[in-house]
């Protein structure tokens, strides 16, 4: 009796096909990640602030322009043009989080894997000192 066959090994397949069925929203940027979709972005023009509700329909859309869930992105869409303030909002109110809710589980949505609101608010001032010294030179 090989391994795969065994009752256990039949129970998790049928759980991982459930919860890859429950999943809403897939990343489209395959091997490149999060991190260096977002790098990209600051890299093709580093005068403008990249928001996380820029990285996070960049990620979750697809080279021909259609998205994976295209009623949140229309959401999202529509709450910049009603408010385009609204970008510059803190994350628990920005408009991922009005759309997808808070984030859960310790990670930001529309950031690279492993990044949480402590280390990003931990971060900033060593970031903010780093532009500062970058303009000066």
């Amino acid at each position: 009796m090989d391994n795969e066959s065994k009752p256990l090994r039949k129970l998790m397949r049928t759980k991982g096909k459930v919860a890859r069925e429950a999943v809403k929203a897939l990343h489209t940027s395959g091997r490149r990640g999060a991190a260096r979709t977002v790098h990209d972005m600051k890299s093709k023009n580093s005068n403008v602030k990249v928001t996380r509700t820029d990285s996070y329909m960049a990620i979750h859309t697809h080279k021909d322009g259609s998205f994976l869930a295209p009623e949140r992105m229309e959401r999202i869409k529509a709450i910049i043009e009603d408010d385009p303030a609204s970008v510059n909002l803190d994350l628990d109110h920005d408009q991922v989080a009005q759309v997808c809710g808070p984030d859960k589980f310790g990670q930001v949505l529309g950031m690279s894997v492993g990044i949480s609101k402590t280390a990003l608010a931990s971060s900033a001032p060593a970031k903010e000192q780093l532009c500062q010294q970058k303009q000066q030179h």
